[in-house]
């Protein structure tokens, strides 16, 4: 929950604002961590699934690392249509 709001205020920050090499790096470390939050949600959930467990907790980290990955892809995207 907390990992949830934490992620909305950084996309949330990073939303109108012009891309400089520091955003850049930012983004990058974005999409790495969209990753790694989709491979352990999934990962997770072929785990809990195997035992049995419930599995809204990968379901969540899995969508977690998805809006990551397009929200990091969607400041790409402004930054080229800008140049």
């Amino acid at each position: 929950m907390i990992l949830g709001a934490i992620g909305w205020i950084i996309i949330w920050g990073m939303e109108n604002k012009p891309q400089s090499p520091e955003m850049q790096k930012e983004d990058r470390k974005m999409k790495i961590a969209g990753w790694i939050c989709a491979i352990i949600g999934v990962i997770s959930f072929i785990g809990a699934l195997s035992q049995g467990d419930r599995v809204i907790g990968p379901c969540f980290r899995f969508a977690l690392g998805i809006m990551f990955l397009y929200f990091a892809e969607g400041t790409e995207r402004r930054e080229l249509a800008n140049v």
